[in-house]
C-alpha cells in the first residue's frame, strides 16, 4: 500500500515539474523580469520621422514645379466627363497643396490637423503644458507637410489628363477656353473660401485659443450628452370625475 501511495506522489511531481511549473512561471514572468529585460523581447520599436528645413524647402519646389507644368486640356465631346472630372481633381489636389504650403511656411497649424492629446500628469503645471503643446505642434507641422509630400499624385493625374489631350484633340478652342474659365473660377470661390479658414486660424494664434476652442467644444459635447442621459421628469395629472 505504501509502494503505491509513493508511485502517486512520484507521478504527481513528475507531472507539476515538467507541466505546471513552467506554466505558472510563464504567468508570472512580467513581475519577476526588470524593465530591461521585458524591453528585449522585441525588436520592434516606436518609429519617427522628423522632416529638415531642405527636405521642407524640396517639397515645396515640386509642388509648384507641378503647376509650372500644367497643360490645357482638349475639351472633345467623347471625353469631355472624363476630363472635367480628372480636371476638377487635379484642381483640388494642387489647391489643398498650396495652401497647406502656406500654412506650414507660417507654422500655422490648420483646427483640423492640430493633435489635441491631453496629458494624464501635471494638467495644472504652466510650465509643462507650454512644452507639450509645443511637442504636439511639431507632430501637427510634420504632419501637413506628409500631407503635401503625397500630393504629388498630382503628376499621374496630369499624365492622364496629358494622354487624353493627345488622342482626343480636335481644335474645339471656344469650348476649351471656355473650360479654363469655369476652373478659373472655381479655383477662386476655393481659394477665397480657404483663405477664410487661413484667416480663422491665425486669428486663434493671434488671442491665444489654439487649443482652447477643442476643449471649449469637448465641454458643450459632455454637458449635452449628461443632459441627454438625465432622467426626465414625469407628471400624472389627477383625473377629476
Amino acid at each position: 500500500m505504501s509502494l503505491l501511495v509513493l508511485q502517486h506522489c512520484v507521478r504527481d511531481y513528475i507531472v507539476f515539474s515538467s507541466i505546471l511549473l513552467p506554466l505558472l512561471l510563464s504567468q508570472h514572468l512580467h513581475i519577476i523580469m526588470s524593465f530591461e529585460e521585458i524591453s528585449h523581447i522585441s525588436d520592434n520599436r516606436a518609429e519617427t520621422k522628423v522632416y529638415t528645413p531642405e527636405e521642407a524647402t524640396h517639397i515645396y519646389a515640386l509642388i509648384h514645379e507641378i503647376r509650372a507644368h500644367g497643360t490645357p486640356v482638349s475639351s472633345a465631346t467623347q471625353q469631355l466627363r472624363q476630363l472635367e472630372y480628372l480636371m476638377k481633381k487635379v484642381l483640388n489636389q494642387r489647391l489643398h497643396a498650396t495652401t497647406l504650403i502656406q500654412y506650414h511656411r507660417s507654422q500655422c497649424i490648420l483646427r483640423g490637423l492640430r493633435i489635441t492629446i491631453k496629458p494624464m500628469l501635471f494638467k495644472f503645471n504652466r510650465q509643462f503644458m507650454s512644452k507639450w503643446y509645443a511637442i504636439l505642434n511639431k507632430c501637427s507641422l510634420e504632419v501637413i507637410l506628409l500631407i503635401i509630400e503625397v500630393s504629388q499624385v498630382i503628376r499621374e493625374l496630369e499624365a492622364e489628363i496629358h494622354e487624353l489631350q493627345v488622342t482626343s484633340l480636335d481644335g474645339d478652342f471656344w469650348q476649351m477656353s471656355l473650360d479654363e474659365i469655369n476652373r478659373k473660377l472655381e479655383e477662386y470661390t476655393k481659394e477665397e473660401r480657404k483663405m477664410c479658414k487661413f484667416r480663422q486660424d491665425t486669428i486663434d494664434y493671434k488671442l491665444d485659443d489654439v487649443y482652447a476652442w477643442a476643449e471649449v467644444y469637448t465641454q458643450e459635447r459632455v454637458k449635452k450628452k449628461l443632459n441627454h442621459l438625465r432622467p426626465k421628469k414625469v407628471r400624472f395629472l389627477r383625473r377629476t370625475l
